[in-house]
């Protein structure tokens, strides 16, 4: 519970969250959206509308019941639990575990997990409509043959097929139907060599071998630039 809150409110986010929220405040909300497989809401904490983000991986706030497919928000169960328990980290009230709510499924039993995924259990309903809005978003940009930026940072190599790997395919889609991807890499790790973690040739690709600090000199110049009149002609 103590780690839950801690990594879901209390820790703040990273001062790159706010270098980000930067570049997209110059933008309409509409045309901006956060596909993320952090679990901790730290876009939605740093300002990003709650209905442009996407968490394909599931949220510190929620718990799942794999008997009854029952998701629900348990910041209030988790803070009587903390609040329960002794400097030490030990709770010996039993009757604060969180059950299911709807079918009675008990904690203590596995019946009570977190909404994280981390296999088949997991229940992707919370994140269905959210999804569904980053898919039209994207479908539309693809179609309209939009100019978009796209923004992949530190995402790693651990679980490349969740972002990275549908992000290069969105850029390469936009690129063939001819639309104008810019798409920046920013990752301290070496460069990796899978051919389906790059978009197609011809789309305009950055790898900045750096950590989110690099952001600040961007997130300077974008705002600059997108606050510069148009220029005539």
């Amino acid at each position: 519970a103590q780690h839950f809150l801690n990594m879901r409110f209390r820790f703040p986010p990273t001062p790159g969250y706010e270098l980000l929220r930067r570049i997209a405040a110059t933008f309409a909300d509409e045309d901006v959206f956060c596909w993320t497989s952090n679990v901790d809401g730290c876009f939605e904490r740093a300002g990003f509308a709650a209905e442009r983000i996407y968490q394909c991986q599931g949220e510190m706030r929620r718990l799942q019941c794999p008997q009854c497919s029952n998701v629900w928000d348990c910041v209030e169960q988790l803070r009587a639990i903390n609040a329960a328990t002794n400097a030490d980290g030990e709770c010996t009230d039993l009757s604060l575990a969180p059950d299911c709510p709807r079918c009675g499924s008990r904690w203590a039993d596995g019946g009570v997990l977190p909404n994280l995924r981390g296999g088949d259990w997991f229940i992707h309903a919370p994140y269905e409509a959210a999804q569904a809005r980053l898919l039209a978003w994207l479908d539309e940009s693809v179609e309209q043959r939009r100019a978009v930026a796209i923004l992949e940072i530190g995402v790693g190599r651990n679980t490349p097929v969740v972002t990275r790997v549908p992000a290069c395919a969105f850029a390469s889609a936009l690129k063939a139907n001819g639309g104008t991807p810019t798409y920046l890499r920013v990752n301290p790790d070496p460069p990796e060599g899978t051919r389906n973690e790059y978009p197609i040739e011809g789309v305009s690709f950055h790898r900045w071998r750096d950590t989110w600090a690099a952001l600040a000199p961007l997130a300077d110049a974008a705002v600059t630039l997108r606050a510069a009149p148009p220029a005539a002609g």
